[in-house]
């Protein structure tokens, strides 16, 4: 899509995983890129008092335990943004941030329940510029 109709960048809002729908944790500004968010909290199922939500582990057949809240993926293909966020998000920490750094053009933000924000190699560098929003939560270098 390139720039706003203005030349300014686009603000993309990343949803808080703690909050309801339309709370930001942070906004990227970006152009000519795709970000996609994944995480348990849009899609979920309540029964008998335990919460399962969509992302399964593919060896148990049940929701997949995380070390993230939520896994965001900035890349210029939308497809390959989410089949990387969501593959992150099932990896947890130390193979997703691997996965990442194995391709180029690809960064990623990861959100801890302890209100961490961990960054790709690109983003500590400054590649893509983001503001945090909600004051709770703290960029990890």
């Amino acid at each position: 899509l390139g720039r706003k109709p203005d030349g300014s960048l686009w603000r993309i809002g990343v949803q808080d995983p703690e909050q309801d729908r339309g709370a930001y944790a942070i906004i990227v500004e970006m152009e000519d890129t795709s970000l996609v968010t994944s995480g348990p909290y849009e899609r979920f199922l309540v029964l008998e008092g335990e919460t399962y939500h969509h992302i399964l582990d593919t060896t148990t057949g049940y929701p997949v335990e995380s070390d993230f809240t939520s896994a965001s993926i900035i890349t210029h293909s939308s497809l390959l943004a989410d089949a990387l966020s969501t593959s992150v998000y099932a990896l947890g920490y130390e193979k997703g941030m691997a996965l990442i750094n194995s391709f180029e053009d690809v960064e990623a933000l990861f959100f801890t329940a302890d209100h961490q924000i961990l960054q790709s190699e690109g983003l500590k560098r400054g590649d893509v510029e983001f503001t945090v929003t909600n004051q709770q939560y703290r960029i990890v270098q």
